[in-house]
């Protein structure tokens, strides 16, 4: 399993995108592979890796490294909104299976339609949170320290409690011509309640990465709200679950919940068959 640096990749990015020198490290990944006789490879990167012109265009050039030396290549994007993950997070996945394995990766549109799941809202996984974080000054329920702007961008939120876009002259001056607006409007928003929340980055603690506005308290989001919607169990407000979930099992932030795509992986065959 390897995840390449994504960042050279992003569409955040607005200095190296698409020629950053880190995205010839997805290389390494099939160099590595192919020289330890590893015969199943599995590589995630955001889905915008297709586009890479560092000079080697990544992600084709991995699929000929590893087609020469005899594996079968499968590539794909899925998402994590339609497998019941209550995000929005799409991820590009490059599948290598060698084969003296047999047969090559069950392809990964068959592997979306295995595990579909019903689309869950944001609040599906921290609603039970509401309340109880945000009201420590330490671990994970501490509310991030914003600059003036920002709070008072934080408190236009909670005068305006049925609004989820901040106006444009609301906004920094960088924010406020029409093209940024319309490319960017997410930022600065406040997440819907009823909607999965957008991918959340190391950035969340700041209202102006993304749509991170609490969806229903007048504040960003903690650090709790994160490894909830995505499928790990936070038992103290300092840590994570001490005793290890089964193989395959994520469980969310109700306690011993589990998630419900970690029943279908039958419908697909062992993991090991992937």
């Amino acid at each position: 399993l390897a995840g390449p640096p994504c960042q050279g990749h992003s569409n955040l990015n607005n200095k190296t995108r698409r020629y950053d020198y880190r995205n010839e490290l997805y290389l390494v990944v099939p160099s590595l592979a192919i020289a330890a006789d590893i015969p199943l490879v599995v590589i995630e990167n955001v889905t915008a890796v297709v586009h890479d012109k560092s000079g080697h265009d990544v992600t084709a050039t991995t699929a000929k490294l590893f087609d020469a030396a005899g594996y079968a290549v499968e590539m794909g994007v899925l998402k994590a909104n339609k497998l019941g993950w209550p995000q929005t997070r799409s991820r590009h996945f490059l599948v290598a299976r060698h084969e003296r394995l047999g047969g090559g990766p069950i392809p990964l549109m068959d592997v979306m339609e295995a595990l579909a799941s019903e689309t869950r809202d944001v609040m599906w996984a921290i609603g039970d949170l509401v309340g109880k974080d945000g009201d420590s000054n330490a671990g994970m329920d501490r509310v991030p320290d914003m600059n003036s702007d920002n709070q008072k961008r934080i408190k236009w939120f909670k005068d305006h409690p049925e609004d989820h876009d901040l106006p444009i002259k609301e906004r920094p001056p960088s924010h406020q011509n029409e093209d940024t607006y319309t490319e960017r409007k997410s930022v600065y928003g406040r997440m819907y309640s009823d909607r999965p929340s957008p991918t959340l980055t190391t950035g969340f603690g700041t209202p102006g990465r993304e749509r991170y506005v609490h969806p229903t308290d007048p504040r960003v989001l903690t650090t709790h709200p994160q490894p909830a919607s995505e499928g790990v169990q936070v038992t103290t407000r300092t840590g994570f679950r001490s005793d290890p979930a089964p193989a395959g099992v994520c469980i969310s932030s109700k306690r011993n919940r589990p998630r419900p795509w970690t029943r279908r992986f039958d419908r697909i065959g062992p993991l090991a068959d992937v």
